[in-house]
C-alpha cells in the first residue's frame, strides 16, 4: 500500500508528527510525505529547539526511510499511484484536494483534526472522506475520534523497581517539570507508582502517554469529565479507580502497561484510520 501524507509547513504538530511517525513505522519508504519532515528523522540536528525539547515523538524514523516523491505530485495522484491519501492536519493544509476528490473514492480520503478547540469541524471536507477529530464532543455524523500515542519502542519491556508512590514532576510547576535529558525524564515515572496529569490545551495530552508508557499510573485531574467522544483509547474507568485508590499494586501498573503497548502506539494510530 502507497499513502501519500500531505504537508506543506514544516512545523511540529504533535497529532500530525504522530500519524507520521505511525505511518512510516508500518508502511516505511511507501508511506511518502510531499516535504520532507526533517525533524521527524534521526539526521536532525538542533533537537532541543523542538517543542518539548523533542522528546519523545522527534528524530526516531530512521534517516533511510525517507523516499523522495518519485515524480509531480499532481501526475501522481492524476494516475493514482496512491492508494490512500492523508491530510494530517485539515485546518492547515488541504493542497491538491480538488483534483484528490476527483480521483479518489471517499474512502481512501483521510482527513485529521488534530486543534484542541472542540467540536470545531472543518465542514468543507465532512463527508468527502473519512474525518478523525482529537478533541471530540458532540457526535457528528462522518467524524470519528483519534488519540496520541507514542513510538512503540519507547514502551519499556516491564515494570521497573518503584522507589516513590508519587512523581516529583508535578503539571504547571516548572520547577518540578523540567527536565534537559529524555532518559530522566522516563527514569523519574518508571521508579513512580503513580504521576500527576490534567488536561492541558485539550484533554489529549503527550504526558498522559509518557507516563503510561513507563509503566506509572495517571493521577488525571477531572477525567470523569472528560467528553465520552475524547480519549476515546485510554482506560479511563481504570486510571479512575487506580488512582481513587492509590494502591501500590504491581498488578495495576502492569496493567497500565501492557494496555499501552497494545493500543496506544503510533502504530494504532495509523491502523485505526487506515
Amino acid at each position: 500500500m502507497k499513502i501519500l501524507f500531505v504537508n506543506n509547513q514544516i512545523k511540529e504538530d504533535y497529532m500530525s508528527d504522530m500519524v507520521f511517525h505511525g505511518g512510516k513505522s508500518v508502511f516505511g519508504k511507501d508511506f511518502y510525505e510531499i516535504y520532507r519532515n526533517h525533524y521527524m528523522y534521526d539526521d536532525f540536528e538542533g533537537k532541543q529547539s523542538l517543542y518539548g525539547r523533542g522528546f519523545t515523538i522527534y528524530c526516531k524514523i530512521p534517516s533511510q526511510l525517507y523516499n523522495p516523491m518519485p515524480g509531480s505530485v499532481i501526475d501522481l495522484i492524476e494516475n493514482k499511484f496512491f492508494d490512500k491519501i492523508i491530510y494530517p492536519s485539515i485546518w492547515r493544509c488541504a493542497d491538491y484536494f480538488e483534483l484528490v476528490k476527483k480521483v479518489y473514492n471517499k474512502k481512501d480520503i483521510i482527513f485529521i483534526d488534530g486543534e484542541d478547540e472542540e467540536d470545531r469541524i472543518q465542514k468543507d471536507v465532512v463527508g468527502q472522506g473519512r474525518y478523525f477529530k482529537r478533541e471530540y464532543n458532540k457526535k457528528i455524523d462522518g467524524v470519528y475520534p483519534i488519540n496520541f500515542g507514542i513510538p512503540e519502542e519507547l514502551v519499556l519491556d516491564k515494570i521497573k523497581d518503584k522507589e516513590k508512590l508519587i512523581s516529583d514532576i508535578v503539571p504547571n510547576f516548572k520547577y518540578k517539570y523540567v527536565f534537559e535529558n529524555e532518559d530522566e525524564y522516563y527514569n523519574e515515572y518508571s521508579k513512580s507508582w503513580f504521576a500527576h496529569t490534567s488536561k492541558k490545551g485539550g484533554w489529549d495530552c503527550m504526558r498522559h502517554y509518557e507516563i503510561m508508557m513507563n509503566g506509572c499510573i495517571p493521577i488525571f485531574d477531572n477525567l470523569e469529565n472528560c467528553p465520552s467522544n475524547t480519549l476515546t483509547n485510554l482506560p479511563k474507568k481504570e486510571i479512575i479507580k487506580f488512582s481513587n485508590e492509590k494502591k501500590t499494586n504491581l498488578e495495576q501498573n502492569q496493567f497500565i502497561l501492557e494496555y499501552t503497548k497494545n493500543n496506544l502506539t503510533t502504530k494504532n494510530i495509523i491502523h485505526n484510520v487506515i
